[in-house]
């Protein structure tokens, strides 16, 4: 009788799986399933070698930039002097705020130390190693229960550099077979990608979404990807004024989002991974992002996300220990920023960002 109860319940569920498993496939937003030579990643990243930025481009996407980031590094002809390796937090930063000086933007919404990792190792195996890594250090890089998933498009990468750090080949089954197809099915029966999916289509058919397009024009009123891997924010966030922003800000949950179940600090890999850098003779600076006045306070009167205090703690014992600059705080007061440097509750504007590291690096640089 057991069996015939789970039968009936597994029949019932089997419209809304194929469902799924229809839109999944048919839709494919980030063009994972369908294409399987990554044509669409190597057209959009063809737009800014060709030295043009994108308007409107799509910054949704369950993997979609870390696919877009390996192509785009794939047709780098030289190396960068300066790049910066991050979440949403540091996407703004651009060449004009290190003038003089060869820069790209490697930020990444959502990134976590694998996302780090893998994105150093994409230079690193093509003999692009930059003299200079800024790395953006969001408190949930320490935290091994983050549950960040979409570094697995740079799974490759991620594994090749943990590989390297541990001096030792992993030789498992998965290793030696062509897991792409394994991935596949992975997205094809994700519910996640599901909802991803069906937002797609409600953006084709409700709202006046735009193709992405190349552009000369430095500004837009769209999300714009510049050439120098930095993105301009759309209309929407630059006038959002300090009352709508203090409300979001009082949002914890979307500031803390990845700091779920972190207890304690998960700092090995990362030290390793400094190793690896400061071996490589790239000069290291860490960057952390201030949160808003509102969301800060609110995090350390928390025991569940007090536990950033630690981490910038941490974070400048390894600073010391490995004589490396930090630049930013985790406490806007550090630099004397209010609510209206800020677009929500851990995103600095554009201009007061650029204050920060405009200091520190003509103070670091001497000019």
């Amino acid at each position: 009788m057991e069996v015939f109860r789970f039968l009936k319940k597994l029949l019932l569920l089997l419209p809304v799986l194929l469902l799924m498993l229809c839109v999944n496939y048919f839709v494919d937003p980030s063009r994972l399933i369908r294409e399987s030579s990554g044509e669409y990643y190597k057209n959009v990243a063809g737009i800014l070698q060709s030295g043009k930025n994108i308007e409107n481009f799509n910054v949704g996407g369950m993997y979609n930039l870390r696919i877009f980031t390996r192509y785009l590094i794939d047709g780098f002809s030289s190396k960068k002097e300066i790049v910066v390796l991050g979440s949403s937090r540091t996407m703004e930063l651009g060449a004009p705020d290190f003038p003089g000086r060869t820069f790209y933007n490697n930020s990444m919404g959502s990134a976590g130390l694998e996302d780090t990792m893998a994105v150093y190792w994409l230079y690193r195996t093509r003999k692009l190693l930059p003299g200079t890594v800024i790395i953006s250090l969001d408190p949930w890089l320490f935290n091994k229960n983050s549950g960040l998933r979409d570094f697995e498009a740079l799974q490759t990468e991620y594994n090749g550099i943990t590989e390297y750090l541990c001096e030792k080949k992993n030789s498992s089954l998965l290793n030696l077979i062509d897991t792409s197809m394994l991935k596949k099915l992975d997205v094809l029966f994700s519910p996640v990608y599901f909802q991803l999916s069906i937002q797609e289509l409600y953006g084709r058919a409700f709202s006046k979404r735009k193709e992405m397009l190349a552009t000369s024009a430095g500004i837009s009123d769209d999300w714009l990807k510049r050439t120098d891997g930095s993105l301009g924010y759309p209309l929407s966030y630059k006038t959002r004024t300090v009352a709508q922003t203090g409300d979001y800000a009082r949002q914890i949950q979307q500031s803390a989002i990845f700091l779920q179940k972190f207890s304690s600090l998960d700092t090995e890999r990362f030290e390793k991974f400094i190793g690896l850098l400061q071996k490589d003779n790239v000069k290291v600076i860490f960057y952390l992002s201030p949160y808003h006045p509102v969301t800060y306070k609110l995090l350390l009167g928390s025991d569940r996300y007090r536990i950033i205090g630690e981490v910038q703690k941490y974070i400048e014992s390894c600073a010391g220990r490995h004589n490396i600059e930090i630049w930013g705080s985790y406490d806007p007061a550090f630099y004397g920023l209010s609510e209206k440097d800020f677009y929500d509750g851990s995103h600095v504007r554009w201009e007061s960002m650029r204050k920060i590291f405009k200091k520190t690096y003509y103070n670091a640089s001497g000019k």
